[in-house]
């Protein structure tokens, strides 16, 4: 779902953003969440109370780690290479 939504808000405008409702880092430099409205943008929020298959949680610092274009979650299993591109972020 969170695919399709980006690729279509994408489509549309470039100033529609997905909005998770809370701070993400997201891997492609996707505006943080909580920055869209600030940044002049808007957004359409979209909250999963389960996380989701395109969300990783760092291990060291908790945040929580997003990717719009992929499921990262499933990749992270299977892909060592990955995981360590990954951690760049903590």
């Amino acid at each position: 779902m969170d695919y399709y939504l980006y690729n279509a808000c994408s489509q549309v405008d470039e100033k529609i953003k997905l909005n998770y409702c809370y701070y993400n880092n997201d891997i492609n430099n996707e505006i943080p969440s909580i920055n869209i409205k600030a940044s002049d943008n808007y957004n359409i929020k979209l909250m999963k109370l389960h996380g989701s298959m395109n969300w990783l949680m760092c291990n060291n610092c908790g945040r929580v780690i997003t990717d719009y274009k992929n499921n990262i979650s499933l990749s992270s299993l299977t892909d060592k290479k990955r995981i360590k591109r990954i951690n760049i972020f903590t």
